[in-house]
């Protein structure tokens, strides 16, 4: 009963990082520059690396979003409506949430 009730809080507790994580990105998005911006994808991604909530996501990040997060990345992908970092942060978080089995 006991392994039953920590399996019911720690997927209680997975929800509420997934929900945390992608309130995360939807701040950023709000207050990011146009996307077409020389600046914009350094500035998103100072602002990901600074933000509270970005602490707890970073350990589960794959190696890929981790470079996303950190590093220069020369790709644009066209029909993203929110910028780049963002976007493959929101396939990470999804990711993240698809592994832990609470979609």
């Amino acid at each position: 009963m006991r392994e039953l009730e920590e399996a019911r809080e720690q997927t209680q507790r997975r929800r509420e990082l997934i929900t945390t994580w992608r309130a995360m990105v939807n701040e950023i998005a709000r207050k990011a520059r146009p996307a077409d911006s020389p600046d914009s994808p350094d500035a998103i991604r100072l602002e990901i690396q600074h933000h509270v909530d970005y602490a707890s996501l970073e350990p589960h990040l794959s190696e890929e979003g981790r470079h996303w997060a950190y590093g220069p990345v020369q790709l644009i992908t066209i029909g993203v409506e929110i910028p780049e970092p963002l976007y493959h942060l929101q396939q990470e978080i999804a990711r993240i949430e698809r592994e832990w089995g609470v979609a």
